[in-house]
């Protein structure tokens, strides 16, 4: 099995997506920063007014309600150009304004309808979002640097380790099962006494094993594998 795809069965998916969300969050961050930056050096003041509220009701999938609120305001710029735009906003902030108040905010000349409403309100974002792009990243590393290590250790064991007979004592159900996904280990015992476990398979690919059947593992210095999860090593008669 290639060192890639094993990677993902002992739980590199969630590596992988750890590495998304850190990615992502950064990009957030960065793109927060430089707003912040602009607004710093270009952003234009203006009192603007709220011209109109709404709020929507929708259905979701499991029956429950959701409400949306949406305030428009209405502004002017310093090339007299008089903006309406609509904003998604939180049920605190749609209950607490009312038609016709007045709001101080800031524009950027280039792009009048890219307002901050919130005194360095960017400049709090980018802080939070790097904050948590860097919680995340701490966890990606430790969790890359447990699953590589484990995956590594496999394809040793297979490369080099002693090959060697067990004897099935049973097939376990994971305690937590997600719909879809593998959720069977399949539990030996060796010649010495000593026991293992399988990856998570799909229970249909382990039907065909029974307590007392005879499977081949490899014995590394710390744990033995299946070879029914690594696959047999390179020039093995099987």
């Amino acid at each position: 099995m290639p060192i890639f795809r094993l990677f993902l069965r002992m739980g590199g998916w969630l590596v992988v997506m750890l590495g998304l969300v850190f990615v992502g969050l950064s990009l957030v961050s960065a793109s927060d920063a430089d707003l912040a930056r602009r607004f710093d050096d270009e952003g234009r003041q203006a009192n603007g007014t709220i011209s109109h509220k709404r709020f929507a009701r929708t259905r979701n999938p499991d029956g429950s309600l959701s409400t949306s609120y949406w305030m428009t305001l209405r502004y002017p710029t310093h090339a007299g150009e008089v903006v309406m735009q609509e904003r998604l906003v939180n049920a605190t902030e749609y209950l607490r304004a009312m038609r016709g108040d007045r709001v101080s905010l800031r524009y950027l000349p280039d792009d009048p309808r890219t307002i901050e409403l919130v005194g360095n309100w960017y400049h709090s974002a980018a802080r939070t979002t790097s904050t948590l792009a860097l919680g995340v990243g701490i966890v990606w590393l430790l969790c890359l640097w447990v699953v590589g290590r484990r995956s590594v250790d496999a394809i040793r064991t297979r490369e080099y380790g002693r090959r060697d007979g067990a004897t099935v004592t049973g097939i376990r159900r994971a305690a937590i099962r997600v719909p879809g996904c593998p959720d069977t280990r399949l539990t030996w015992r060796d010649g010495q006494g000593n026991a293992g476990q399988s990856l998570l398979h799909h229970g249909r690919d382990l039907y065909a094993l029974d307590q007392g059947d005879h499977i081949t593992i490899y014995r590394g210095p710390d744990q033995s594998w299946w070879v029914g999860d690594l696959g047999e090593r390179a020039g093995s008669a099987g």
